[in-house]
Formats: structure tokens, sequence, C-alpha cells
């Protein structure tokens, strides 16, 4: 006899249950490439542990500047590097992010961007810096660089969190509070000046860092814009702000206000860029399976 009209046909049911099947362990593939934030405190505080060994290396090396034979060399910055480039060696490997990938943003806020700065705030407290007669331009390309070398480290530290956006702003949030603390001398930017700019900044970061870890991540994304803010409020209340020249031209305070938006800009991209590229993986087709090819 001929099966009945109404018999589904033999093993369909299976090929529609397993393709059931299979749609949640793709989607549970793909999710898992861009995995979400880590809420667990422990590693959070892992973060404090690259700004607060700077910080405590500059007090150090600035508390020993005035011994006979410090002068004005820049051994105290070799010396930090060397000891953030140790470090990093000692650290790459069977080592969780959190301990391992903020060093290199460090070290290159503390030998790259903090000396940029320093230029770039001498340049700008010269008598006579005006376009028209000819003297802004050095200063011009000072802050062209400076912010360039930020920009770059902004993306770099970006890339190698992207998987977690709020680890990413406060790894960044020492290097941002550099630009603020730098054009707020009221002196020129010597060997000790600059680390007690790094001292401050970096423990900044240490503590921002510290209150970050325990809140939701909703509160930790605010807490590097409100840190940067405390810090302009700081240097404002110590009258630690921008000198201007009487025979200075309008020059000076367009670079000095593009230093400082653009340290507040940098530091809110971070975090945004951040989340784009979370969003951006998760729509990339999942890895294939070992030993399958692509």
């Amino acid at each position: 006899m001929p099966p009945s009209w109404e018999a589904k046909q033999p093993g369909s049911a299976s090929r529609v249950r397993r393709h059931a099947e299979s749609q949640p362990a793709t989607q549970e593939r793909r999710r898992s490439v861009a995995a979400r934030p880590n809420d667990q405190p422990r590693e959070l505080l892992q973060l404090a542990l690259s700004p607060a060994v700077t910080a405590v290396l500059a007090v150090v090396l600035w508390l020993l500047s005035p011994l006979p034979g410090a002068g004005p060399s820049p051994a105290p910055l070799f010396i930090i590097a060397l000891a953030l480039i140790v470090a990093i060696l000692a650290t790459r490997d069977d080592r969780p992010a959190t301990v391992a990938l903020p060093w290199l943003t460090h070290l290159a806020a503390s030998v790259g961007l903090l000396p940029l700065l320093a230029i770039q705030v001498s340049l700008l407290r010269e008598p006579y810096v005006a376009l028209g007669e000819g003297s802004g331009w050095p200063a011009v390309i000072a802050t062209v660089v400076a912010l360039g070398f930020a920009v770059v480290l902004a993306v770099s530290t970006t890339v190698r969190f992207w998987r977690q956006p709020d680890q990413a702003a406060l790894v960044y949030l020492p290097s941002a509070m550099l630009i603020p603390a730098a054009i707020g001398q009221r002196s020129e930017i010597t060997i000790n000046t600059a680390l007690s700019i790094l001292a401050f900044t970096m423990a900044l970061g240490a503590v921002a860092t510290v209150i970050a870890a325990p809140m939701p991540l909703g509160m930790r994304l605010l807490v590097p814009p409100i840190a940067l803010a405390f810090e302009i409020v700081i240097l404002w209340a110590t009258d630690r702000g921008p000198v201007f020249h009487p025979t200075s031209g309008g020059v000076v305070r367009v670079l000095y206000l593009a230093l400082l938006f653009g340290a507040i800009a940098l530091l809110l991209t971070v975090p945004v860029l951040a989340v784009w590229l979370r969003r951006s993986s998760a729509t990339l087709p999942p890895p294939p399976a070992p030993g399958v090819p692509r």
C-alpha cells in the first residue's frame, strides 16, 4: 500500500531539529567573538598596577633629583622607561590582559607624549609668538605633533582593549590627563617638573581605576571624563593655567584650546570606538573549527 498523503517524509523532522539546534550554536559562536565586558572587580583593580608603579617611580626619582649629580639630566625618564620595559617583558606571558597590556600605553605616555608636550609648551611661552611675524609656526607644528601622538596613543589603546571599552578609557585616562597638567604649569617644564606631572597624573589615574572597579559598567564609563574634569578643577583652583605673553598673538590661545579640547575629545572617543569595534566583530562570520579549512 502506498503511504498516506498526510505522512511526513522520513527524516524531515530530524533535519529541521538539527537545523534549529545549529542556529543557536552559530549565534553563540558569533557572540563569543565579542565577549561581554568584564565585571570582576579583582581583574579591574589590576589595571591600576601600571599607573601606580609609574607614579611611585616618578615620586621617588623626583625626591632624589635635588641630590648632587642629578641636575637637569633626563636620566629619570630613562629609568622609568627601563622599569616599564622590564614590566612589559615580565608580564607578557601567562598573565591576564589587565596586567600585561597597560604598561605599553603608559610607557609611550611617559617617554613620548610628555616630552612632546614640554617642547610645545616651551614654544608657546616664548615672547612674540604670532603667525604674522612667522614665529608661531614652530608652536603650531609642535602642537600638531603632540596631538598626533596623542591620537595614535588613543587608537592603539582602543585596538588593544577593544573587547573592554571601559578598560580602554581607564588605561588611556593618565595620558589624557598629561595634557591639562602640562599646559597648566606656570614655569618651564624641567625634568623635575615633568616628574611631578607624571606622578600627579598617574596617581590620579590609578585612584580613578580603583574607584571604578566595583561600579557597574554604565557608571564605570563615566569615571574617566569625571576624573579629567576633576583634574581641571584642581588645576584651576590652584591657579595652574596657561601663560600668555602680552606680545603674543591669538594663535597661542587657539593652540592651548586645541590641546585641552583634544584631550577631552580623545578620552570620550576611546570607549565609543571600542564599542564600535566590538559590534563590528559581532557581525563577522564565526571562526572555523580546528582542522576545518577556511
